[in-house]
């Protein structure tokens, strides 16, 4: 479920536009000890006689509460909760890929891309948000000559490598988003 109505992920809920974006983008499948949850720049919390209120500023399907005094309002927008440290608060949707990141350019380059003097080149993508922060732990699909010949993982620094051992064109695919194509040549 997206959030599209303009009271979640407000202003009034959330001052950094950037944190707004990028949370705003995300569908997160994780969970949450509530004494994380209220110090978390991923929700936004409110105490009110005793009880917490806490609004996930992502996009999920299904919050769900280990106390079963807790209420999850408004159509999963919304959990109160009694002030007990030990809740799990555990937010989950249907989307089984985890973080998806919508803004991801990709660089793709072959330091060396000619097959002359080695058997195999190595060809790089780089992953990038648009605010250019290394976007890793993401598979790519990765196309050869126009077709998908399976997929890389990017590392921790946004960097992902494929090797071939004939000449041909390559890319790197990430959703909607597409590299440069990489010709490796012959000798």
């Amino acid at each position: 479920m997206r959030r599209t109505d303009s009271i979640y992920n407000s202003k009034d809920l959330i001052l950094d536009e950037d944190l707004t974006f990028l949370s705003y983008n995300q569908t997160v499948n994780l969970e949450f000890r509530l004494e994380d949850l209220l110090v978390s720049p991923l929700w936004f919390s409110e105490s009110v006689d005793g009880l917490v209120k806490c609004v996930p500023l992502f996009n999920c399907d299904v919050i769900v509460s280990s106390n079963p005094s807790d209420r999850v309002l408004d159509g999963n927008r919304c959990v109160i909760c009694e002030l007990v440290d030990d809740t799990l608060i555990t937010c989950s949707s249907s989307d089984t890929g985890g973080v998806h990141y919508y803004s991801v350019e990709l660089y793709a380059f072959a330091p060396y891309p000619v097959l002359d003097v080695v058997d195999e080149v190595t060809v790089y993508c780089i992953l990038n948000d648009e605010y250019l922060n290394s976007v890793g732990n993401v598979s790519v699909d990765v196309s050869v000559d126009g077709v998908v010949v399976g997929s890389v993982v990017s590392d921790g620094d946004g960097l992902c490598r494929f090797r071939v051992e004939e000449p041909c064109t390559v890319r790197f695919v990430y959703g909607e988003s597409v590299s440069d194509e990489i010709v490796i040549g012959g000798e």
